[in-house]
Order: structure tokens, then C-alpha cells, then sequence
């Protein structure tokens, strides 16, 4: 009887917040399958399309342009926040085990997240800009906390003598199973394949272009080869 009304009562919320939604932003697309408990949801633009298909506990939604994308599939959600400033943005992500105080945010114009299904991220930033940028997020990826991903430094350093920009955007892409430690920094242009860990507070500033390998430190070096990993102790 407790869960039918319980049910229930989800049901009504979601009626609730989604037409709430619509009257609002009736130029755009908003639709929270899962419940939305405690959001702040701000959007100024139109033709943006929001899918939810997870209960989201906490957290903000801003959205600032046009023609923007964010798929969010099921999963376990607490204190998320999407900041897009800009056009035809894309985030998806995949069903996934757990992503908690994790900060998605866009700038610029046409750049995308993506991270693919079983993902856990304790907290973490993903920055991109640019145009046509982008971090990619493999399957099974463990992230610790206070984890950031930089694909762009979001201020540029222009030399002197030419007045060119000398620091620019570049995508981060992150292969299958990668476990990032407590604090690690990955930075713009850097590729990591599969299978691989990043030791506690390390600054992945160059790519690490081997499979099942342990690197550590700043800049991050590797210091073993041969390795795997498991989520659980054994």
C-alpha cells in the first residue's frame, strides 16, 4: 500500500514539474521522466531539448542558448549541476551506477560531454569550450572525488610578438575502465585508453597512449605496466 502511494505521489510531482516546465518554456522541450527533488531550473533561448529519465536529488539546470542537447539516462543522481552558456551543446550520460557533486559546464558554441554506462563519479568538473570540443567518458569508469577534466583553460594566453593564441582547446578522451584517484587534474588534449589508473593528485597533462598501466605524479608519469583493476577488494 506504502509504495502504490508512493508511486503515486511521484507520479503527481513529475506531472507537476513537467507542465510547470511547458507553460514556461514553451519554445523548448523539458522532460523529467524520473523525479526532480529540490532543482533549479533556469533557461533563457529556445529549441533546447532536456530528457531525464533518472530521480535527480538536488542540484541545477542553467541553459543559456539555443538548440542544446541533454540526455540524461537512469541512474543515481545527487547534486547536479549543468551550466551551458552558448549554442547547440550536447551532454549525454549513459546509465551509470552513481554521480554525485559533479558539475557539467559549457561555453562557446557546438561542444559536447559524453560518459557511457556504468559509471561512478564521487565529484567531479568537466569543463569544455571552444568550438567543437568536447570530453568523452568511456564505459565503467571510477571516479574519486574532487576530480577535474579541462578541456579548455576558458581564458587565453596570446604571445606577445604575433598576438596569436598560443593555449588552445583541445578534446580529452578517456578509454574504457579508468579510475582516477582523489584530486587527479586532466587537462586539455590528453587521451587515456583502456583499462588504466591515475594515482591520487596526479595532473594528467600528456597523454597515456598504453593500455593497463599505473601512472602517478605531476606531470603524470607511468610507474608500472601490467596491471588491472577491480572495484571491489578481493
Amino acid at each position: 500500500m506504502f509504495l502504490k502511494l508512493k508511486a503515486v505521489i511521484h507520479k503527481i510531482l513529475r506531472l507537476i514539474f513537467n507542465f510547470k516546465m511547458k507553460l514556461c518554456y514553451s519554445k523548448n522541450s523539458i522532460n523529467f521522466l524520473g523525479i526532480p527533488f529540490d532543482i533549479d531550473f533556469k533557461l533563457k533561448g529556445i529549441s533546447n531539448n532536456v530528457i531525464i529519465k533518472s530521480h535527480v536529488l538536488g542540484g541545477a539546470f542553467e541553459i543559456y542558448g539555443n538548440n542544446n542537447k541533454i540526455l540524461i539516462e537512469e541512474g543515481n543522481f545527487r547534486n547536479l549541476k549543468v551550466r551551458i552558456y552558448g549554442d547547440n551543446h550536447s551532454l549525454h550520460i549513459g546509465k551509470n551506477k552513481k554521480i554525485i557533486d559533479t558539475t557539467f559546464f559549457f561555453n562557446d558554441n557546438n561542444t559536447s560531454i559524453e560518459i557511457l554506462e556504468g559509471s561512478y563519479i564521487g565529484g567531479a568538473l568537466f569543463v569544455t569550450a571552444g568550438l567543437n570540443n568536447s570530453i568523452s567518458v568511456g564505459s565503467n569508469a571510477l571516479f574519486s572525488h574532487n576530480i577535474e577534466l579541462w578541456a579548455s583553460d576558458t581564458h587565453s594566453i596570446i604571445d606577445c610578438k604575433s598576438q596569436e593564441r598560443l593555449n588552445l582547446d583541445a578534446p580529452i578522451v578517456l578509454g574504457d575502465n579508468i579510475w582516477l584517484g582523489s584530486g587527479v587534474k586532466v587537462l586539455k588534449g590528453v587521451r587515456i585508453l583502456n583499462n588504466n589508473i591515475v594515482g591520487i593528485g596526479s595532473i594528467v597533462s600528456k597523454s597515456i597512449l598504453e593500455n593497463n598501466v599505473l601512472s602517478v605524479g605531476i606531470p603524470n608519469t607511468i610507474v608500472k605496466r601490467n596491471i588491472d583493476w577491480r572495484e571491489e577488494r578481493i
